[in-house]
């Protein structure tokens, strides 16, 4: 698990929320929303992240759940984790990944108090066919990523 944290708090902040008097019949943010359509004020913007990720026991993960990279003059000369093959059963490391996240923005001025929250999940299979993460010299690696907020 890898956590991500954020918070500040910011004056004078331009906030593209609903509240503002000039657009009361647009969506503030929007693609048809004007550009001016935001709201001014201070306020707190809050972001948490978690990352799970599962080594799937396919290709160089079965084996190795932790690389043995072995290097000689700052190349690698042993222990490679892919680059061998283009078939993820055979080559590479492959992962599944979940990463949920919780958004806040808070926002307030003279005329308004106003809070917009995002949270949702993404799922991503993540294939990595380097022969070392840190330095590779063959390999590539794909990601496949699919979010719902």
């Amino acid at each position: 698990m890898i956590p991500s944290f954020s918070a500040g708090y910011f004056k004078n902040v331009n906030v593209y929320i609903d509240g503002n008097p000039k657009y009361l019949n647009e969506r503030a943010g929007s693609n048809t929303s004007h550009s001016n359509d935001y709201v001014t004020g201070d306020g707190w913007d809050t972001f948490e992240r978690l990352r799970f990720r599962y080594l799937l026991p396919m290709g160089s993960g079965r084996e190795h759940v932790l690389p043995n990279y072995a290097f000689d003059k700052g190349l690698l000369s042993d222990g490679a984790s892919g680059g061998d093959s283009f078939n993820p059963l055979r080559s590479g490391r492959t992962y599944v990944e979940v990463r949920p996240f919780d958004r806040s923005q808070n926002i307030e001025n003279d005329d308004l108090s106003g809070r917009q929250t995002a949270n949702g999940v993404e799922f991503s299979l993540f294939w990595d066919n380097r022969d070392c993460a840190g330095n590779p010299s063959r390999g590539s690696r794909r990601n496949s990523t699919s979010s719902r907020a």
